[in-house]
């Protein structure tokens, strides 16, 4: 007797997945704690994703999660002990 399993439906992505947030909207709604300056310098340089579609910067909310998760920290009870030399 074989199972089969039922594929759950696909999820469509909310509005707010979709919308196109400014640096400026970004720093009103305080989505992340930086100023609409250096979220723009850090698109420009390319250190953060972003989209630039129109020739604007602007991000979705999977670019901002993708930024937060760069600025996480790991307690330091989680962290291996670096090998001492001999």
């Amino acid at each position: 007797m074989s199972r089969t399993t039922k594929e759950a439906p696909p999820v469509a992505p909310t509005e707010a997945e979709l919308r196109h947030y400014t640096p400026e909207k970004v720093e009103e709604l305080a989505l992340l704690p930086f100023k609409a300056s250096v979220i723009r310098k850090k698109c420009q340089t390319y250190e953060w994703p972003h989209n630039r579609g129109a020739m604007k910067i602007t991000l979705k909310l999977a670019h901002i999660r993708e930024i937060s998760a760069m600025y996480d920290v790991r307690p330091v009870a989680e962290t291996k002990a670096l090998p001492v030399a001999a």
